[in-house]
């Protein structure tokens, strides 16, 4: 999934988000304030392409919400997050009916703000991916993607009604509580939506040669460094010179990511990681062994569904199932093996030219 970077802030007291700007741009987010009021900052909205708008409800009437559906109309792909006091609970209200995607108290932490546009960014992606379906390349992609989509739009709204409410009755300690046990279920319920997006975002894949070693080798490199998992041991032995394999490099260095991750999540910084490859069966076999905990048989079998929790447990099932469908999608095979004494291994197949 892309990341928002342009935010608008729309206030008729702008320096109250003053603040947020250095914060947002240590994360890549650069933050506009409207100077001037309202209007301006609907002319601003319309004139310049922003990914999310911020609107500030103070001093607001309800007559004033018409720019949140002027928006809608004329800006449909741009997100709309609304801020209010805890006092101004009624026009927040308002402001969601009207087509806010979600309703924040203010002062806004930086921290909240982000998660807010994180799941902007997730509704944004639905509508870009459902107008283009055509990008899912396994029927199951299709029908994580229409799940998603049906299940996205109904939960944003619930879920800031939820907090809202809690807000509202924060005196009544037990209704509180309840209320904020739903709206963390609702954000369950958000991350499973996370999940079948990830998954859904398969694309046809480019077909040209790919130096599957090389590939393999910057796999190995990137995933130890950002994940941070310095103390895992990764051992490679890869031959210079494996058949020539067609297929979208992308693609593949991302399914390779996804399996070296999966065993350092279970690893957690201690054991060792070997990838191997080696010409196989007119194609190239590539393996990924760790010695972590040994996989089930009843689990194996869940191995690569969308849906499963995965080896941690931590929803890492949607990695494995969205490296199944790349590797499928090459042609190729993508199979997993676990036994006690002998570790867990999965293996790639891919088809080799001529």
């Amino acid at each position: 999934m892309t990341t928002l970077r342009k935010l608008l802030v729309i206030s008729r007291v702008p320096k109250h988000f003053a603040d947020l700007a250095d914060a947002l741009t240590k994360h890549g987010v650069t933050l506009d304030i409207g100077e001037g009021g309202l209007f301006n900052g609907l002319a601003l909205a319309m004139a310049e392409p922003h990914d999310a708008v911020l609107i500030d409800l103070e001093g607001l009437r309800g007559e004033d919400l018409d720019l949140i559906k002027s928006l809608r109309q004329f800006r449909p792909g741009m997100g709309v997050i609304a801020v209010a006091h805890a006092a101004l609970r009624q026009i927040a209200a308002d402001a969601l009916l009207a087509g806010a995607d979600l309703y924040l108290l203010k002062p806004v932490p930086a921290e909240e703000l982000l998660a807010a546009l994180e799941r902007v960014e997730m509704r944004r992606e639905l509508e870009r991916l459902r107008e283009r379906q055509t990008e899912c390349t396994e029927p199951l992609a299709r029908m994580a993607l229409g799940v998603a989509h049906e299940v996205n739009n109904p939960l944003t709204t619930i879920s800031g009604w939820l907090q809202m409410l809690a807000d509202d009755r924060a005196s009544d300690l037990q209704l509180s509580g309840v209320l904020r046990s739903m709206k963390e279920e609702a954000d369950r319920i958000a991350e499973v939506v996370r999940q079948l997006l990830v998954y859904a975002q398969q694309q046809p894949p480019r077909r040209e040669p790919v130096a599957l070693s090389e590939l393999v080798a910057e796999a190995v490199k990137l995933k130890g460094l950002s994940n941070g998992h310095l103390e895992t041991q990764i051992e490679s032995a890869l031959p210079e010179k494996l058949p020539v394999v067609f297929g979208d490099a992308d693609q593949l260095r991302d399914a390779f990511r996804i399996l070296i991750g999966q065993a350092e999540a279970v690893l957690d910084g201690g054991g060792s990681i070997h990838v191997a490859a080696r010409p196989c069966d007119n194609g190239v076999e590539v393996t990924f062994k760790d010695n972590g905990p040994v996989i089930s048989p009843e689990e194996l079998t869940k191995t690569f569904d969308p849906f499963h929790g995965g080896r941690s447990g931590n929803s890492d099932g949607v990695g494995l199932a969205k490296a199944y469908g790349i590797v499928r999608s090459h042609g190729g095979r993508l199979s997993a093996a676990s036994a006690e004494g002998a570790g867990t291994c999965f293996t790639v197949w891919l088809p080799a030219e001529g």
